[in-house]
């Protein structure tokens, strides 16, 4: 699955809207922390549909970043990752928006969330074994 992430229900709506234009499966529900919009999706099959979720994202994620600035002057430029504890908690870690950027340059929003979670995998539950003896 992967998960898409609004501020504004606006956005999500719209979102969604797409999403059932291509009969998609999805789930919607809300984070506890700040009441963002969570769209989760199964990979689509076609290169086509995922072309245009992509393209709509990113213009939509184009719009709230616009909506936000407008909105605040306190906090004009942040990312926050919020990770999923191993006891059903979460936490925010605030990151560099540019370094984040960088990041999903190279790697895709699943590629980043996986590798979010092997850290807090790690941490949570240290492996004091050498790493080459890990299987």
């Amino acid at each position: 699955m992967l998960d898409y992430i609004f501020k504004y229900q606006q956005s999500a709506t719209k979102f969604i809207k797409m999403i059932k234009k291509h009969k998609l499966v999805y789930k919607a529900s809300s984070d506890v922390i700040d009441n963002s919009k969570i769209i989760s999706i199964e990979e689509p099959v076609a290169d086509d549909i995922w072309d245009k979720l992509d393209e709509l994202y990113d213009k939509l994620e184009e719009n709230e970043r616009k909506r936000l600035e407008a909105e605040s002057t306190d906090c004009l430029s942040a990312t926050a990752l919020y990770i999923e504890l191993k006891n059903g908690g979460n936490t925010i870690a605030s990151i560099d928006p540019e370094l984040v950027n960088r990041i999903l340059g190279v790697l895709t929003i699943q590629e980043l969330n996986d590798f979010i979670h092997q850290i807090a995998k790690s941490v949570e539950d240290p492996d004091t074994t050498p790493i080459c003896q890990r299987k």
